[in-house]
């Protein structure tokens, strides 16, 4: 295709995270300790176009002993992964995740401090036994085949 102006670095078609492939994770990987600890560093954004609206997608460098890998998650990952930790253990007091924006969500200082508070509420998160143990997060945290 044609080089897009505003150049400067290619941009990563990064396909969007889901949760459709959980099931089949959880049936592959048993709910318990991982191996090591993550901690969560989110290294910068990018925003993205669809035909509505603007978004911001993060870039979410992961460590867990030796690896390090990077995901990509939107707010509405973060939300969505959040609902499901709460399905999944109910009664349990989890982190607050940070909250919506509906108008100025764009905005750059916003952003930068959203992702910072998003590596908080994970990593806050990551030192809870029993989400730490849950498959639902080293899924969330995962380098899925779709995000090279």
């Amino acid at each position: 295709g044609k080089a897009k102006k505003g150049g400067g670095k290619r941009k990563r078609k990064v396909k969007k995270f889901d949760f459709k492939d959980l099931g089949d994770y959880q049936k592959q990987n048993d709910e318990g300790a991982p191996e090591a600890a993550y901690t969560v560093r989110v290294t910068g954004h990018e925003t993205k176009r669809n035909f509505l609206f603007s978004y911001n997608v993060y870039s979410v460098e992961v460590v867990q002993g030796r690896k390090a890998w990077t995901v990509y998650r939107t707010w509405n990952d973060f939300r969505d992964f959040h609902v499901k930790l709460e399905k999944a253990l109910p009664g349990k007091k989890l982190p607050d995740i940070p909250p919506a924006k509906f108008f100025g969500s764009m905005d750059p200082d916003f952003v930068r401090k959203r992702g910072h508070d998003l590596e908080v509420y994970t990593n806050k998160l990551v030192q809870i036994k029993s989400v730490a143990q849950t498959s639902l997060l080293s899924y969330f945290l995962s380098h899925h085949k779709d995000e090279d």
